[in-house]
């Protein structure tokens, strides 16, 4: 009895009204970012066309805070054929995430996602806005586009 005393003080139920009690869990969902690289002028998917321009192994990631870049961060990949998407895990404890993506032989790009609550009596962190190089991008059906 006492143990459901102390945990009903420490999982307190979120609710949709004073009425009704929903319990929510405190678990920390993962957070995701769906991307493709797409060529500006060509307007064709680098990674995943029938002829990419660059290799997997092209693209990886940074924190912005990892300034010896020891921590190499690199995307996976979601889907079959042309249709795959890279997938990387978002630092969801903060209000944003940023990372340096380096690209090749190119400059790095700074990848700024920042974070809000869904919807709903039990909101979870989400991917709210997404921004290359202090460009916001146009973040639809759970991915985005970097144009390069």
């Amino acid at each position: 009895m006492s143990i459901l005393i102390i945990a009903s003080a420490f999982f307190p139920g979120c609710s949709k009204s004073n009425d009704e009690k929903i319990g929510c869990s405190f678990q920390v969902t993962p957070v995701f970012l769906n991307f493709n690289v797409i060529g500006t002028a060509s307007g064709k998917d680098l990674f995943f066309s029938t002829d990419p321009t660059y290799q997997m192994k092209d693209i990886y990631f940074f924190k912005v805070k990892d300034t010896a870049k020891k921590d190499t961060i690199r995307p996976s990949v979601e889907g079959n054929g042309t249709e795959r998407t890279f997938k990387i895990s978002l630092d969801n404890k903060l209000l944003a995430d940023t990372l340096m993506m380096h690209l090749g032989e190119t400059p790095a790009d700074k990848l700024v996602m920042k974070m809000k609550n869904s919807d709903g009596p039990c909101s979870n962190p989400i991917v709210g806005e997404v921004l290359l190089n202090d460009v916001k991008l146009n973040y639809e059906q759970g991915k985005v586009r970097f144009m390069k």
